[in-house]
């Protein structure tokens, strides 16, 4: 699809997203607005921040210079997988058993927003960069690439890029994450007033249980499908899709296609857990409808350093 817009900045998170998570909708100066939590080596803030803001935006980030097409990509997000939000999140606030269709729009949204984002191009960058590096490095010694480590670097960007795009669009990589997802338990948390669920700049973590103890270790920011993970997705602060390990004893056929998606009101232990690991996996920023909630998750960091 060809157009004559020219989207230079581009959001990774998208914005049908963040605005589940504005100050207050009923509130004209609010309703777009979210409260942002960022940190580097100069200061620490949470404040108020448009989801129109460039810290949610990068420019060109899909744009493909080479191509007939240059906003292919960016038109895909805006008009096949943003809309899907809207339609997920209709079904989910009804509070009833998932439909069919809006479990396939979940597993398409979920791959689309966890890899088309930043840290999975930076991710991507660095290993890049890696596989340029050390055999270079051990074939011609580290001071003889000490004078390309730009050069390299920016290579690795641009490989990063053409690697995350077009595994955007394999059809069979998107399988794969069907059948790892869809073979798992499928819950959606609900949240407690006065103690919601906080999203970040890269929604979605794994960990993996054992007997109901959660291996820490084992944490982080991407999805897995081994037998033992569990990973959560931050639908909006009252709902929490939790994808999990099947109870021993439940029969062999079931899967996502044929389970019954239940809805529960989970205690104040699990959401502050839910919480703790959303802020640990974020790559830059914490988000919220709440500055108290941040403040909660932030301020129990500073008192156990």
């Amino acid at each position: 699809m060809t157009t004559t817009n020219k989207p230079t900045g581009q959001h990774d998170l998208p914005k049908t997203y963040l605005r589940r998570f504005s100050i207050d909708p009923n509130d004209r100066n609010l309703k777009s607005m979210v409260y942002c939590f960022w940190t580097n080596q100069y200061e620490t803030k949470t404040e108020p921040t448009s989801i129109d803001s460039k810290k949610f935006k990068e420019d060109d980030f899909y744009t493909i210079n080479h191509d007939t097409e240059p906003y292919a990509f960016e038109n895909y997000f805006r008009v096949e997988i943003e809309p899907l939000y809207n339609k997920i999140m209709t079904e989910v606030e009804s509070e009833l058993n998932l439909s069919f269709e809006c479990r396939q729009f979940l597993i398409l949204w979920l791959y689309n927003n966890k890899y088309r984002n930043k840290a999975n191009r930076a991710n991507l960058a660095r290993i890049t960069n890696f596989m340029i590096e050390v055999p270079y490095s051990m074939q011609h010694g580290k001071e003889k690439f000490e004078p390309l480590k730009e050069v390299a670097k920016k290579y690795a960007a641009i490989k990063a890029k053409e690697i995350q795009l077009d595994s955007l669009i394999k059809e069979d990589l998107l399988m794969e994450f069907d059948k790892g997802m869809g073979t798992k338990h499928w819950m959606v948390l609900k949240s407690k007033s006065g103690n919601q669920f906080l999203t970040n700049d890269n929604p979605g973590f794994s960990v993996n249980m054992e007997m109901g103890v959660v291996d820490i270790n084992s944490l982080n920011s991407f999805y897995a499908t081994n037998a033992k993970a569990s990973n959560y997705f931050i639908l909006s602060p009252k709902y929490c899709l939790l994808i999990s390990p099947f109870w021993q004893g439940t029969p062999m056929e079931t899967s996502i296609h044929n389970q019954k998606i239940e809805f529960k009101v989970t205690n104040d232990k699990h959401i502050d857990f839910i919480n703790y690991c959303t802020k640990v996996t974020r790559t830059t920023f914490l988000i919220s409808n709440d500055k108290n909630l941040i403040d909660k998750q932030t301020k129990q960091n500073e008192t156990t350093r």
